[in-house]
């Protein structure tokens, strides 16, 4: 992207201004004792509609930093209504899920699963990634692997999954399951790198299958830095530190029987359900 001038830094300056005024105007919904889990007080319904008809009309703008910035400024509804986010915000930032610029695309999944109303924001987020692992699953990496449009992927792949894991959900077990157990290393390091809140068995069981996988595939940069993220996740998940460290190349059967056998002691443990 061609960095801004100044002239439109100074408008996208402006525009956000206008645009967080609003909101910052209301009391902070998690210091209002009108404001419930369960409903908002009328003052913040006002902000949150009056916030989503500024967004809606900012999001119509050709320029896509002037979009983006829309985006960012409808972020802020939800973090000045810690204790009710807004379903209506969430659903207009998913619907920005469809948008034609790739780069203002990348900038949503972390805004939408990290200030948005969880539910909502896993939702779309999940679906998007269900169709996009799908397109991965059928590439021939040999051909794909190098080209821009395979390099936008993987970008789009790690927005969504970053996403993903700022919903602190554990109903996102799925997502990351089924992006661990693919034969792809680039998907692999991905959904590794960032499942490390799940601590279920479910996910331990797909890095453990990763694991094993990666141990038995020929080392390349893809394959080492898969295998890397797997083995920071491990740990993580599980809070054990004392499988001994691999030794080298050659000592990735023995590390991979050791973890293996250590879950098969406890895998049952209630923590891990």
């Amino acid at each position: 992207m061609v960095p801004p001038r100044p002239a439109r830094l100074v408008r996208l300056a402006v525009f956000l201004g206008t645009a967080f005024a609003a909101i910052a105007a209301a009391v902070r919904a998690d210091e209002c004792a009108q404001c419930t889990a369960k409903a908002m007080c009328a003052p913040h319904k006002e902000v949150d509609k009056g916030a989503l008809e500024t967004f809606k009309a900012a999001y119509k703008d050709k320029d896509p930093e002037r979009r983006i910035a829309a985006l960012k400024a409808l972020a802020e509804v939800n973090r000045a209504h810690d204790n009710h986010r807004s379903r209506a915000a969430a659903q207009a930032m998913a619907a920005a899920l469809r948008d034609p610029a790739a780069e203002v695309r990348r900038e949503i999944p972390p805004l939408l699963g990290g200030t948005q109303e969880a539910a909502t924001a896993l939702k779309a987020l999940g679906t998007a990634l269900d169709a996009h692992l799908g397109k991965l699953d059928k590439l021939d990496l040999k051909k794909a692997r190098g080209t821009p449009e395979y390099t936008q992927d993987l970008l789009w792949l790690r927005a969504l999954y970053q996403g993903v894991q700022k919903t602190a959900n554990r109903e996102a077990s799925p997502w990351f399951v089924r992006g661990l157990v693919m034969m792809n290393a680039e998907v692999v390091q991905d959904a590794a790198k960032t499942c490390g809140h799940l601590k279920t068995r479910a996910v331990i069981d797909a890095v453990l299958t990763a694991l094993e996988h990666l141990a038995g595939t020929d080392a390349t940069e893809a394959t080492g830095n898969a295998w890397r993220e797997v083995c920071k996740a491990l740990p993580e998940m599980t809070g054990h530190t004392g499988v001994a460290p691999q030794k080298d190349s050659n000592d990735a059967a023995r590390f991979v029987n050791d973890w293996k056998e250590w879950w098969k002691a406890n895998r049952g443990k209630k923590q891990f359900e």
